[in-house]
């Protein structure tokens, strides 16, 4: 889902910010299999999404024997070149719901956001393990 919204936001300068949307992806996914639920969030309230969580949720919530997984792409800058670029990163929930002690995973706030026009990418916050590293 972060490429595809990569991809996206390449063509119309925007991320698509709403689980209804996500067949402007182009990915060909339902939005609730059997071990997931999948969610878009963007930014609330804007114009035009910076950034969006493409989020894995564990469909049987409590009971899941699978991990979440919390998907982040927003525009950044390389700090290298000063030029502004989608960045991603893709975080894995460290246990599953059942493991867990029952605790949902797989939200908006499993990113570590950066704040807009600085240096650096986003991130995964505690209870998640970046994929990408």
């Amino acid at each position: 889902m972060n490429r595809a919204q990569q991809a996206y936001y390449l063509e119309k300068q925007d991320f698509v910010g709403e689980t209804t949307d996500i067949g402007k992806l182009g990915l060909g996914i339902a939005t609730n299999t059997q071990n997931y639920s999948y969610v878009i969030k963007g930014d609330v309230g804007a114009s035009n999404n910076t950034k969006a969580a493409n989020i894995g949720q564990p469909a049987k919530a409590a009971s899941a024997t699978v991990r979440a997984y919390v998907g982040g792409v927003q525009i950044g800058t390389q700090a290298a070149t000063s030029e502004a670029t989608t960045l991603a990163v893709l975080c894995q929930g460290e246990k599953a719901p059942a493991a867990n002690g029952g605790t949902p995973t797989g939200e908006y706030g499993a990113i570590g956001w950066i704040a807009p026009g600085a240096a650096g990418a986003p991130s995964c916050v505690p209870g998640y393990v970046d994929l990408g590293k």
